[in-house]
């Protein structure tokens, strides 16, 4: 069995009232989802409502594949990418950009058709419907033998020019991250993915007057549940976001919290009037309308 196996299950109204029964008072709520550790395995079911109504599940662990076999799920169905896929590719996913605090993260990574098993096994898919325990676990196994390419940018970057739109910058980031990985490969992509932010014309308007443009990327909506390359940078792109903020956290001697919440915002409030204006511009994009209100107290 793999040490790390992750599953996720769909689950319809009926089907989470079924499951919250079992597990019953050993469910933890947290603020984006409830979990449960049991022997050999974590489950968490997520908040979030998808479009077809159901929930997400996921099981993860070394004992996943028994627990995940009591609600439906095989072990050759973790994850299924829909559509069709040409090999070698690359593909590109960020994050950071929906966190107050912390850096925009670009990873553009690499598959080949027989890396397939083993991402199979890895159970790889969308980091964001996994916690970061399991991209704490599961990125550095994709990270020893996938090519892959990682673009940073600091929240001192993004202020130091607010009249870049935010989109222009991911799109340099996107086709940075193309360029430094291409120039490692040997062997050239037949398609290069992309988790789609801007429609074609406009990701390219964004670049235009930069040279060396990686021409011919393709675009898809939910790109990480279609393309391999996708989901691996996905969760790539998230491990290192993940690592950036617990180095940032040390350098401040607190823990940053994620996301943009309320909590955020009481949070940032109080590292303010602690650290001061110039740690808070270092740390977070003053874009966010949660800047304006902490310094505007």
């Amino acid at each position: 069995m793999n040490e790390q196996e992750i599953f996720v299950i769909p689950l319809r109204p009926a089907e989470e009232k079924e499951v919250r029964a079992h597990y019953g008072k050993g469910l933890v709520e947290g603020a984006t989802f409830a979990s449960y550790r049991g022997d050999g395995f974590v489950l968490s079911i997520y908040r979030k409502v998808h479009g077809d109504g159901t929930k997400k599940m996921v099981i993860q662990g070394p004992s996943a594949a028994r627990e995940a076999r009591k609600w439906g799920a095989k072990p050759e169905e973790k994850h299924r990418f829909l559509s069709p896929n040409l090999y070698p590719q690359i593909g590109s996913d960020e994050v950071g950009t929906g966190d107050f605090f912390g850096p925009v993260v670009v990873v553009a990574s690499y598959v080949e058709e027989k890396d397939l098993p083993r991402l199979k096994e890895l159970g790889i898919g969308d980091s964001k419907e996994y916690d970061d325990a399991a991209i704490l676990a599961v990125a550095p196994k994709l990270i020893a033998f996938l090519p892959y390419a990682l673009v940073s940018l600091k929240p001192a970057i993004l202020n130091a020019h607010p009249e870049i739109n935010l989109n222009a910058y991911k799109a340099m980031m996107h086709d940075k991250a193309y360029q430094l990985l291409l120039a490692k490969l040997a062997i050239k992509p037949a398609a290069i993915y992309q988790d789609q932010f801007a429609p074609k014309e406009l990701y390219y308007h964004y670049l235009e007057g930069r040279s060396n443009v990686v021409k011919g990327v393709r675009f898809d909506v939910k790109g990480e549940n279609k393309h391999p390359a996708v989901a691996a940078a996905s969760m790539i792109a998230r491990y290192a976001f993940l690592k950036k903020m617990e180095a940032m956290g040390q350098e401040y001697g607190v823990h940053f919290p994620l996301g943009a919440s309320k909590e955020v915002e009481r949070f940032a409030a109080s590292f303010y009037k602690k650290k001061g204006l110039a740690a808070l511009k270092e740390t977070s994009k003053e874009r966010f309308s949660t800047f304006g209100r902490i310094v505007g107290k």
